[in-house]
């Protein structure tokens, strides 16, 4: 954060008080941010730091992040729908008596499934339909985690303070198409 050497514009005290009263001269803004996108499955789709410094850095950042979420989930559709690589040691695993998921012993009535990772290819264990279709990766519905260092109270009220009227702005515009 960076304060703004501007005049803000301020109540001016009522007349019966003559003492003093604050005036606020300053106004703290975000002039930078820096991010790195890591893939934990596969280094090669994680990217470089990514340094910003100017206006608007608050919501240039979340303009940043939704590109990356768009980024990301684009990489799931293409890259991350590997088939089944099974070993002969898997096939001897596929006889298994339980589901490694839920731990649950098969029914004679349940239909086993062999598991693997989307990712890799590689086969997991044996497992339930409904369990095993659980793990799925879903590259519209999944959850891109994103950390932030050092977050708190002050800086956190400028990003969902702006989070906020990127929303309500959108909504207003949605809004108008709806009823124009």
């Amino acid at each position: 954060m960076k304060p703004s050497e501007k005049k803000i514009p301020t109540c001016q005290p009522p007349p019966k008080f003559k003492k003093s009263f604050t005036t606020t001269y300053q106004s703290p803004r975000a002039c930078s941010y820096g991010y790195k996108v890591v893939c934990h499955s596969d280094q090669k789709y994680s990217k470089p730091v990514e340094i910003y410094r100017g206006e608007d850095a608050i919501e240039k950042f979340i303009v940043k992040m939704f590109e990356e979420v768009r980024s990301c989930q684009s990489v799931m559709r293409e890259h991350f729908d590997k088939p089944l690589i099974m070993t002969p040691e898997n096939e001897r695993d596929f006889h298994s008596t339980s589901c490694y998921i839920c731990g649950r012993k098969y029914k004679d009535d349940d239909k086993p499934v062999r598991d693997h990772c989307h990712i890799t290819g590689k086969y997991r264990r044996y497992a339930h339909d409904i369990c095993n279709l659980n793990l799925r990766l879903d590259s519209k519905s999944i959850k891109i985690p994103v950390i932030f260092h050092n977050l708190q109270g002050y800086d956190c009220h400028f990003i969902m303070q702006k989070i906020g009227k990127m929303i309500f702005y959108d909504d207003c515009i949605n809004s108008r198409a709806l009823i124009g």
